[in-house]
């Protein structure tokens, strides 16, 4: 590089998170998550990789929109909070058959707790 050049990076664009969830923000969701997953494994997938791959996906979307839900609500009920956990897990274990390196993982540090507490103990915080 010649001296006093600059070194620049290369922008990424931006990964497409819908804002509502309906039937065509999710092909939307589907195709970009697709493209850049098969861009980044950097070789054409088996068969096995490709369901693992829509598995992935569907489960990152799953989360997204629960966590949609929780943004929009405040809170979300018991059943729906178990289905993201086992979500984010289900994805994060298809994600690393796929030779993916996850950082920041849901087991290292939690977003949200969501076990039931106490009113009282909640207000204090």
């Amino acid at each position: 590089m010649p001296r006093g050049a600059k070194r620049t990076r290369r922008k990424l664009p931006p990964l497409y998170i819908p804002r509502r969830f309906n039937a065509v923000t999710r092909s939307r969701f589907f195709f970009d998550r697709k493209r850049e997953y098969l861009k980044q494994l950097g070789h054409s997938p088996s068969t096995s990789e490709l369901v693992n791959l829509h598995r992935a996906i569907e489960m990152e979307w799953v989360s997204l929109r629960a966590a949609g839900r929780l943004n929009r609500d405040g809170e979300l009920p018991e059943g729906p909070a178990r289905a993201w956990l086992a979500a984010e897990n289900r994805m994060r274990l298809d994600l690393k058959a796929l030779g993916f390196e996850l950082k920041g993982t849901a087991h290292e540090k939690p977003v949200v707790d969501y076990r039931r507490r106490p009113r009282q103990e909640a207000e204090v915080e």
